[in-house]
């Protein structure tokens, strides 16, 4: 089966969950930012991760997962079956119209150690979509600083 799905991936400081089932996410971050010096650290880092799933009939095979520049993986989600056929089976595809599905994930702390992309990825019964980059690099001139969150590795 073809998996149709859209998927997008959100970078911020922080998620709340909120007492009415709701998520506030907390200073969403620009795609690039510079940082004074590498190595650094980020106290928290959150990535707010949601998929719609339009093609289905029984609950998906789904992976979430974040790489770095290098290719190496620092994060992965694989749902157990048992949670997604639950929420397949509290959605009527006639009245929604798609499958919802959401990851939060908080790296507390989050160490660069070089300049690099992050990027997110989605997979769905096997098909691999980017859902969101952020890219962090070091810059001298402290003028030029975007985000301020960042501070050097103690050592």
């Amino acid at each position: 089966m073809m998996a149709d799905f859209s998927a997008i991936a959100i970078f911020c400081d922080d998620i709340r969950a909120e007492k009415a089932g709701t998520d506030t996410i907390v200073g969403v971050l620009p795609d690039n930012i510079n940082v004074p010096d590498m190595p650094g650290i980020f106290p928290r880092l959150a990535v707010y991760i949601r998929l719609h799933i339009f093609d289905f009939e029984s609950a998906p095979s789904i992976k979430i997962k974040i790489v770095d520049g290098k290719g190496e993986l620092i994060y992965e989600n694989v749902p157990e079956q048992m949670e997604l056929e639950k929420i397949v089976k509290s959605t009527s595809k006639e009245k929604v119209g798609f499958l919802g599905f959401l990851s939060r994930v908080t790296m507390t702390p989050f160490i660069v150690d070089c300049d690099s992309t992050f990027k997110v990825y989605a997979e769905v019964n096997g098909i691999e979509k980017l859902a969101g980059a952020l890219r962090i690099d070091s810059v001298k001139n402290a003028d030029t600083v975007i985000s301020t969150n960042a501070s050097q590795q103690p050592s």
